[in-house]
């Protein structure tokens, strides 16, 4: 037998196919795909309702400001800027602060998400509120058609 035409053995790792099909591969794609679509909105509302915090935070920081003021004036004011707040703003910008209806004895302070902002999705609750009606205190919220939500926006 000459020396070309000599069989060489073949090793039994040879025969054994290496990497994966197309199949396989778009296989693992759809199921990415799938959960990628469950989990993506769940993600979303859980980043919405972690930053009703920032306008949450914002409301609390008003309502003491107003207190304070109270305690030493005759009246609530009507200004942020008179409780020591610089702008209209929460911490971190998520959302707009607002007095509203001051007098005496009664104040409303309002949360709204920022127009241009992450926040202004979340239309379940699209405004958080502290209303002050001669000592009693009111937590409110509302959806994004102005329809009241039973304060689930502020458990956190």
């Amino acid at each position: 037998m000459p020396p070309s035409a000599r069989i060489l053995p073949v090793s039994p790792l040879a025969c054994v196919p290496r990497g994966f099909t197309l199949v396989e591969i778009m296989l693992a794609l759809i199921v990415v795909g799938i959960l990628a679509a469950v989990a993506l909105p769940t993600y979303q509302q859980m980043v919405q309702k972690s930053r009703r915090s920032d306008a949450i935070a914002m409301l609390t920081a008003v309502q003491q400001a107003q207190e304070r003021w109270r305690a030493n004036r005759t009246s609530y004011t009507s200004r942020l800027s008179d409780l020591g707040f610089n702008s209209g703003s929460s911490p971190k910008g998520y959302y707009e602060i607002a007095l509203s209806n001051v007098g005496t004895s009664t104040y409303t302070v309002t949360a709204t998400p920022v127009a241009t902002g992450t926040q202004s999705s979340d239309s379940q609750c699209a405004s958080l509120g502290i209303a002050v009606n001669g000592g009693q205190v009111s937590y409110t919220s509302a959806d994004s058609d102005r329809q009241p939500t039973s304060g689930k926006c502020w458990a956190q």
